[in-house]
């Protein structure tokens, strides 16, 4: 797959979703286009539900990280750097994220920025239950060279970065945690992907279901239900009794890829991807903020500057 820089036309939505047939042109792929007002990644503040970040593109491999007010409308750039991970707020105003390996936080105005591991081997952080400390995937060498393997674990850290236990399951890129310490992650099932819950606390673990899709995202609603976000949709799943809920259906010219959820307004908060064919063997791609009804109902799109 190549990428070209060229004019960008306006993507209009659409009220169906029709699928992108796969590339039948000479050559390797489509030629991706992308919109200069790419927003994804969104995170709630989950003390107040009228204020959200993002991150948008920057030059290089950087990005800036942007505090957002949905009533004022106003936003504010609190960093730009490299940041590999879905930033997550906290209480207290603390902000998460990681980069390198390491795990870094920063207040929602940009004050107290500071690496709080040094590792190399943390990644993807999440808030526990009651935002006093974090998980991460923790990656642990086994063995010596050329025999060496790398397991994936999940490191338990004090607010400061101080390693309090680690957990034999993984932890994934997109999980998520409820309020009684349960844990929503998925790991590679040779072809195809594990979806499963583990216990924060004692690391006992039941398998959900498998999935062809490995890039999920997830999101409890409450002690219970939590919702998945695949390529063909949004779905609300009760752990208890297995139950699932088709929340929104989609494609792969209009796909969710990340989500948040606050109580507090029982809003859902997603990136949404728009991809729509502009020749035979050129793709426009545009990502951008948008609010909907837990039941995928109202949708609007966050005005961003």
């Amino acid at each position: 797959m190549s990428c070209r820089k060229d004019s960008v036309p306006e993507i209009t939505h659409i009220d169906y979703c029709q699928e992108i047939p796969p590339y039948s042109q000479p050559g390797f792929g489509y030629n991706y286009q992308y919109d200069d007002s790419n927003v994804t990644q969104p995170c709630y503040n989950p003390e107040n539900s009228n204020e959200i970040c993002f991150l948008r593109d920057a030059p290089g491999s950087n990005s800036d990280l942007i505090v957002h007010d949905l009533i004022s409308e106003e936003s504010t750039l609190i960093y730009s750097g490299i940041i590999q991970s879905p930033v997550k707020w906290g209480y207290n105003d603390w902000l998460i994220f990681g980069t390198n390996g390491n795990i870094y936080r920063i207040k929602s105005n940009g004050d107290s920025l500071s690496m709080i591991t040094n590792s190399n081997n943390c990644f993807y952080p999440i808030w526990s239950e009651a935002f006093d400390y974090f998980y991460c995937a923790f990656h642990i060498e086994i063995g010596s060279p050329p025999n060496q393997i790398t397991q994936v674990y999940t490191g338990k850290f004090d607010v400061s970065g101080n390693i309090i236990d680690t957990i034999e399951q993984r932890l994934h890129q997109r999980s998520a945690i409820n309020n009684n310490g349960l844990i929503i992650s998925t790991e590679p099932n040779y072809s195809s992907y594990q979806t499963f819950a583990f216990d924060a606390n004692t690391g006992a673990r039941t398998n959900i279901e498998t999935s062809a899709d490995g890039n999920q995202a997830f999101k409890w609603v409450n002690n219970y239900e939590f919702l998945t976000i695949k390529v063909n949709g949004i779905t609300k799943t009760n752990i208890i009794n297995g139950e699932k809920t088709v929340i929104k259906n989609t494609c792969n010219s209009e796909f969710i890829t990340e989500v948040d959820y606050n109580p507090l307004n029982q809003k859902i908060l997603c990136s949404k991807v728009s991809q729509k064919l502009v020749d035979n063997s050129t793709i426009l791609y545009k990502e951008r903020l948008v609010i909907m009804d837990l039941n995928g109902e109202n949708e609007v799109e966050v005005s961003v500057p």
